[in-house]
C-alpha cells in the first residue's frame, strides 16, 4: 500500500494569511493578549502597564500582530535579574491565548 502526500498550494497559503478577515481576527487575539498582559502586569507607576500594545507588520507572505511592551523595564520585568524574579507578563499572556492557564 502506498502512501500518498497532500502538497500545500504555497500560493493560496500567502493569498489566505493576507486576507483582511485573517488580519482582523488576528488583531482581536492580540487586543484580547493586550488587555489579558495588562490585567495581570505589576503596577508601580503604571509606565510598563500602559505601555503594552499590539503591532502590526506586514511581511511578504502574511501579515502578524505581536504584544510587546515598550517601557525600558520590560525586559526586566519579563525575564528578572539577579535580584528580581521574572514576571512572564508576556509570557503567561502567550500561554493564555493558547489556552494554557499559566497562572
Amino acid at each position: 500500500m502506498s502512501e500518498e502526500f497532500i502538497k500545500p498550494n504555497d500560493a493560496w497559503f500567502r493569498h489566505l494569511l493576507k486576507l483582511p478577515a485573517v488580519d482582523k481576527a488576528c488583531e482581536h487575539v492580540a487586543q484580547v493578549g493586550v488587555e489579558y498582559a495588562k490585567s495581570i502586569a505589576p503596577v508601580d507607576t503604571g509606565a510598563y502597564r500602559d505601555s503594552i500594545h499590539a503591532e502590526r507588520h506586514e511581511e511578504d507572505d502574511r501579515v502578524t500582530w505581536q504584544i510587546v511592551a515598550s517601557d525600558r523595564k520590560a525586559e526586566w520585568i519579563e525575564y528578572g535579574t539577579e535580584n528580581t524574579p521574572k514576571d512572564r507578563i508576556l509570557g503567561r499572556t502567550e500561554d493564555y491565548l493558547r489556552g494554557h492557564d499559566a497562572g
